[in-house]
């Protein structure tokens, strides 16, 4: 695909209302007639499950056609679209905090990198077998009824579902599980970049990542925006952004303090930057967004 000119703006930041207490946000489409391509890119990462008809997904170097029982997998900031080729065609949608998966641990399998599929380039992400893809669509089925039902421990099992997919998906594509030796991989070095990003509230610079990595700046610049098609410094930016913007709803904290939290000069780099991203200051922001 080529890069387009003009994403669709308005839905960037559609999904900047994940939380800690709203970490998963998921829905189920069904499209009755084929469509032209939409694109958008947003802050959570994206997992979806084809459960009927055919769809393309659009990637800034790739394609990808998807059938029944097929899922696709979405890194944070990343450009993406689709497209309805067979029709009707129904799929479900999970928008995930990030940080839900990078801070995953099971004693029992310690070395599992769960963010592995968002975060790996598009054209390496996992392809499905049958048996895989028929065990999806149950998962699909009961995503399904937890969607249309009004179960007080909902999000509990959208967890679960999100984690029993994903242990599928591991079966037939396992998941990196070391951060060893990062100057001889380059996946490893992206991986550990994002994931320290999301641990931590500062603002991780590029030379210590770089450093931590075992590689020169430039050389981890051009990796980085190799595999994930933006600098580390604008994707660090935004995650921050995004994140401060969510502090605004649901905290009264004044703009001093999330400045401070998520790794801004002091308020004034903080508003500067926020009217960069939103068009609108942080006062105004969380003015139309509190109810």
């Amino acid at each position: 695909m080529k890069r387009k000119e003009k994403w669709n703006q308005e839905n960037i930041w559609t999904f900047s209302q994940l939380s800690d207490n709203e970490p998963i946000i998921c829905g189920l489409s069904t499209y009755k007639y084929t469509t032209t391509p939409s694109y958008d890119m947003h802050y959570g990462i994206e997992m979806g499950i084809v459960r009927s008809g055919k769809m393309r997904r659009y990637y800034e170097d790739s394609f990808d056609d998807l059938s029944t029982g097929d899922v696709w997998f979405c890194g944070m900031w990343e450009p993406h679209g689709y497209e309805i080729i067979e029709a009707p065609c129904q799929v479900i949608v999970m928008i995930i905090l990030p940080q839900i998966l990078a801070d995953l641990y099971f004693i029992e399998a310690p070395k599992i990198n769960w963010l592995t599929p968002f975060i790996i380039p598009a054209v390496n992400r996992p392809k499905l077998g049958k048996r895989t893809q028929q065990n999806i669509l149950m998962i699909a089925n009961r995503i399904e009824k937890v969607i249309h039902e009004n179960d007080h421990q909902k999000k509990l099992w959208l967890r679960l579902f999100l984690l029993e997919a994903l242990l599928e998906v591991q079966k037939v594509f396992p998941f990196y599980t070391s951060l060893e030796s990062l100057e001889n991989n380059d996946y490893n070095c992206i991986n550990y970049a994002i994931t320290n990003l999301i641990k931590s509230h500062r603002n991780v610079t590029t030379i210590e990542i770089s450093n931590d990595c075992g590689i020169s700046r430039n050389r981890f610049n051009s990796i980085f925006k190799k595999m994930m098609g933006i600098s580390f410094a604008k994707f660090s930016l935004r995650y921050r952004i995004s994140s401060a913007a969510t502090e605004l709803i649901i905290s009264t904290d004044p703009l001093k303090i999330i400045a401070d939290k998520w790794g801004f000069t002091d308020a004034s780099h903080f508003i500067h930057s926020f009217v960069k991203h939103f068009n609108c200051t942080p006062t105004q922001y969380r003015k139309n967004n509190t109810r």
